[in-house]
């Protein structure tokens, strides 16, 4: 494994050396006279990796949408805890909750007779309605805070329609 690939490129070099390995099987099939339908970008004469293909073939343009949204929620995570290891706060489930609003809303657009997300998108909503609203009773500044930073309107004051 090269040592510029670093850590984050580990689970894709195991992959790749399977891939070398299998290849130089059917380098053995093909010799033998059996055809291989598998071609790689990978140098065959001493099995090393290219650290550039493996960057292009893990970059953002041919991850699933699922796998980007996982990225978002990963980074707006980490953009609002308090530690390293806070995945529980108030404002990290808020966080959490209005990315995947957007993402659910983002959808729904395309996909306007999706009811059933629909109905789990009310749900996310009635949720971080409930966590802003108990981060507003117990910490004012935190709460400023977090409507600020995710640019969300503050509905505290808003009079009662039935009163």
């Amino acid at each position: 494994m090269s040592s510029e690939l670093g850590s984050q490129w580990a689970p894709a070099t195991r992959w790749a050396k399977s891939i070398v390995s299998t290849t130089s099987v059917a380098a053995g099939d093909a010799a033998e006279g059996r055809s291989s339908r598998r071609s790689l970008d990978l140098n065959q004469k001493s099995g090393e990796i290219k650290p550039e293909l493996v960057k292009k073939y893990l970059s953002e343009t041919n991850m699933s949408r699922g796998d980007v949204n996982k990225r978002a929620l990963a980074e707006e995570r980490a953009a609002f805890a308090r530690d390293e290891h806070d995945t529980g706060s108030s404002e990290v489930q808020i966080a959490n909750l209005t990315m995947r609003i957007k993402l659910m809303t983002e959808h729904l657009r395309e996909h306007g007779k999706d009811t059933h997300s629909r109905h789990g998108l009310m749900a996310m909503l009635e949720r971080r309605k409930k966590l802003l609203k108990y981060l507003r009773r117990t910490d004012g500044d935190r709460y400023a805070d977090v409507i600020l930073r995710l640019g969300l309107k503050d509905r505290s004051f808003v009079d009662d329609k039935y009163a």
